[in-house]
């Protein structure tokens, strides 16, 4: 069971009471809501992640 990293990019919210296993690749500007379980990469730019395990559930999100 050998480690592996974890990627994170920028502008990325990760919410309190999220998990997230080893090996996982989250890109840029995603919001992860509270107590999800990211158990894969996260690949869709501009959405909103959450549950257990993670899903998409709002696509092209907007910051201004």
């Amino acid at each position: 069971n050998q480690d592996q990293e974890i990627s994170i990019g920028s502008n990325v919210w990760i919410c309190s009471g999220t998990s997230i296993l080893k090996g996982v690749n989250i890109t840029n500007n995603i919001v992860i809501g509270a107590n999800s379980l990211v158990t894969k990469n996260l690949t869709q730019e501009n959405a909103i992640y959450a549950g257990n395990p993670a899903i998409i559930v709002k696509k092209e999100v907007k910051w201004n």
